[in-house]
């Protein structure tokens, strides 16, 4: 295959780009810190520093690429890694999680829980030990595996059965009374049509029709439930989301097993023990939880499309995936930026030869178009709402109403500042207004005079402290919605017991349970932008390259957009195998250090 000669010999310019670099770096701490009048060279404004020089080198490098980019000799079959763009996706995302990183570490924002951060890092070396001591085992079981794949998936399947069952004893223990917020409000709806025949908050789907697919799934659910005589309760909703969440892990070994190898699956299974199994989300009935399957079966089926070989059974998996993303945007819009990565790369990939993916791309849109047209009429027509579609999506909310709560800061007593949440007086405005149109036309003058009050050096200082405020709760803002002390615990037995003290935030023990999380959580960050450090190989990644542009897109929409860390759980497996990947590398480079010395 013919190798791509890049026009900019990047080498000899390197030296330019680091002193433009500390230039552009010096002048930016300037206006953060010393305009401020705060004097004197802190070790926050050192460190502040060294990475402002790393992103704006990494930026020069990527605009030198790009403008590049026609000059470059392409070969018929553009490899992955070697395209300019793809390179420029790669390293931005990187370098922006490294921010947020560091702001995790040094300017933790979280509200919910005021970590101390010594102890997140004693549990992170605690994880990272485990990790590590557990390589030599893993390498072993994946030799044996090799050889007999058959008892893999048998392990698999104990494996899977074993979360299970710890699921449902965590979901029993942690069961209360009907959540007093939004998850609680469609929960009513779905009981009140199971026994009524209609339900009775009609109005809120109306200004939040995103919550309609949740709606019609859990109504679909009980029904089911009902052909079997099981009774409609939150502990019947918990086990909805223990199915979704097992399937989940099941998908993201599975796909790891393809991209990484097995090595990597089986690693796969220590992370999502932790963030999945052990979440304190399983007793929510929502869509940040019942959403988390749809990212990872999209990117399943793009990964098997690859390996079927018959072309009418591969371009309708094109069809199914659409299907899939239907399903995902009813559910969570942010469960799709995997396909528009899918597309993307699709693009890039085949920018010389773009009937190879047009074809695929229009059989996802159509798959994608026809099932939402399906879905739009079976609903219109089951009596579940009092409107019809068409006036519920003229008097819905606009996306600008989301934009505009998205540069909110507001302040809540005893827990500190809350960036980009719903507040009480910009909802009562939304909901003075009667129509999408009026919604719009408030909306934008207020976007526009909030810009103005902030100017553009406290935006982009708010939009940090907001990335921290997100990316920094390894808990997931788990009890932070609504007043957890209104809700009752309804199990007092011994195992159930043992449960709350530990998971349930009225507990003592809990904050030690949350800081283990924000351990774990430091660690897959850490893992995820290991890479950026190292000359990596991205030939043949294409894999890599739509776990990064997604996760790149939900941080760009969380940060502009209404958001919490809560609003990140949809996407844990793209996280988690993008993590494996990096931990992947990692693991190389100590091993090879270990047979240096």
């Amino acid at each position: 295959m013919k190798k791509i000669k890049y026009c900019l010999p990047i080498r000899k310019k390197s030296i330019i780009y680091f002193f433009l670099s500390l230039v552009f770096s010096i002048i930016t701490n300037y206006f953060i810190f010393f305009n401020n009048r705060q004097r004197g060279y802190s070790l926050k404004i050192f460190v502040v520093n060294l990475v402002l020089i790393l992103i704006y080198f990494l930026a020069l490098r990527g605009f030198s690429l790009f403008f590049c980019f026609f000059k470059i000799q392409v070969s018929k079959n553009l490899l992955i890694g070697e395209n300019p763009i793809i390179i420029i996706i790669h390293k931005i995302t990187l370098a922006c999680l490294f921010w947020v990183f560091l702001n995790i570490i040094i300017l933790n924002r979280v509200d919910i829980i005021h970590y101390n951060m010594g102890l997140a890092f004693l549990f992170s070396i605690f994880i990272l030990f485990l990790l590590f001591s557990m390589t030599g085992i893993i390498k072993n079981i994946c030799e044996y595996f090799i050889k007999h794949r058959d008892k893999m998936y048998i392990m698999l399947a104990l494996v899977i059965a074993t979360f299970s069952i710890t699921q449902l004893i965590i979901a029993y223990g942690l069961q209360t009374t009907s959540p007093n917020w939004d998850s609680g409000v469609v929960f009513s709806d779905v009981i009140a049509f199971m026994d009524k025949g209609k339900i009775v908050n009609s109005q809120y789907y109306v200004l939040y029709p995103n919550n309609l697919g949740l709606l019609s799934v859990l109504i679909l659910y009980f029904k089911f439930l009902k052909v079997f005589g099981v009774v409609h309760s939150l502990y019947a909703a918990s086990i909805l989301n223990v199915v979704v969440m097992n399937i989940s892990v099941l998908l993201i070994y599975l796909i790891c097993e393809k991209v990484i190898g097995i090595e990597g699956a089986i690693t796969s299974l220590f992370f999502s023990f932790i963030f999945v199994i052990l979440s304190c989300w399983v007793t929510t009935p929502y869509t940040d939880i019942l959403g988390m399957i749809y990212p990872l079966l999209i990117l399943y089926l793009y990964l098997k499309s690859k390996e079927i070989k018959r072309n009418k059974v591969k371009l309708s998996v094109y069809i199914l995936i659409g299907i899939v993303a239907m399903f995902a945007y009813k559910m969570k819009p942010t469960s799709l930026f995997v396909m528009i990565a899918i597309i993307m790369v699709l693009i890039i990939t085949n920018i010389k030869h773009p009937k190879k993916f047009a074809l695929k791309c229009a059989l996802m849109l159509l798959g994608l178009i026809f099932s939402l047209n399906v879905f739009n009429y079976s609903l219109d027509n089951s009596g579940i709402l009092n409107h019809k579609l068409k006036y519920v999506y003229e008097h819905s909310t606009p996306p600008t109403y989301f934009l505009m709560i998205g540069m909110q800061k507001q302040y809540i007593k005893d827990r500190g500042a809350l960036y980009g949440a719903v507040d009480a007086a910009d909802a009562r405005l939304n909901n003075k207004s009667q129509t999408k149109e009026n919604r719009i036309k408030q909306n934008i003058p207020e976007i526009k005079k909030r810009l103005r009050e902030f100017g553009f050096k406290e935006y982009l200082k708010f939009l940090s402290n907001k990335a921290s405020w997100i990316f920094g709760d390894g808990t997931f803002y788990a009890y932070g919605e609504g007043d957890y002390k209104e809700s009752k615990l309804v199990h007092k037995d011994r195992i159930s017991k043992n449960i709350q003290n530990v998971m349930y935030p009225n507990s003592d023990k809990y904050i030690y349970f949350a800081h283990f999380l924000e351990g774990a959580w430091i660690v897959l960050i850490f893992f995820i932008v290991f890479p950026l450090f190292l000359k990596e190989k991205y030939k043949d990644k294409e894999e890599l390259s739509i776990l990064r542009i997604t996760i790149f897109g939900v941080f760009i929409f969380l940060l502009f957009f209404e958001g919490r860390s809560r609003y990140l759980y949809n996407n844990i497996g793209i996280f988690i195998i993008t993590s494996v990947y990096g931990y992947n590398l990692c693991k190389e480079k100590v091993l090879a250090i270990i047979k240096k010395s």
